[in-house]
């Protein structure tokens, strides 16, 4: 497994993050919205759907 480093400037990013803009995308996988520079995008699997 990786290992993350919580730098100060990962530590504000972070703290930046909207954590409630999570929605479902369909067939189990969920989708982080980051809407910082260009518009990030995260998938994941959606654990609610297991």
């Amino acid at each position: 497994m990786g290992e993350v480093r919580r730098t100060e400037r990962f530590a504000r990013w972070l703290d930046a993050l909207n954590p409630g803009d999570v929605a479902p995308v369909g067939e189990g996988v969920s989708e982080l919205r980051i809407d910082v520079g260009p518009a990030y995008r995260v998938y994941s699997p959606d654990e609610a759907a297991r």
